[in-house]
């Protein structure tokens, strides 16, 4: 998605979707189920194109090997911090998705997967 309509996509995705939700609140299980599977996409394209993405570069890249020892832990801190809070959110996230999907008592073909990649640590 991202490639196809640039690096800050989300923020206009975002707001049309959110503007069509304001027009139509969910008052049916399926509006619902829609709007989930819509915050779902973004989720799940937020992960790939600024998480996954990001973390993929940095692993094993030169670039933090050229800061200075002191720039090198600080980022390397900081770069920990932020992907032990986004698997926190994730889980959340799939948590929140699984009981929804059994709430709604979906089945197979209809649930919305809680299939999402973890990025590794650097």
């Amino acid at each position: 998605m991202s490639k196809l309509c640039g690096p800050e996509y989300l923020s206009d995705y975002y707001g049309l979707i959110r503007m069509r939700h304001l027009k139509k609140n969910p008052k049916t299980d399926a509006a619902f189920h829609l709007a989930l599977t819509e915050h779902h996409q973004m989720v799940y394209s937020y992960s790939r194109n600024y998480v996954l993405d990001p973390f993929r570069r940095l692993n094993g890249s030169p670039v933090l090997g050229q800061r200075q020892p002191h720039e090198k832990e600080h980022y390397q801190e900081r770069m920990k911090q932020f992907r032990e809070r986004w698997v926190r959110f994730l889980d959340d996230f799939k948590e929140f998705v699984d009981k929804t999907n059994h709430a709604l008592q979906c089945d197979y073909r209809e649930a919305i997967s809680t299939d999402f990649e973890y990025p590794k640590v650097l």
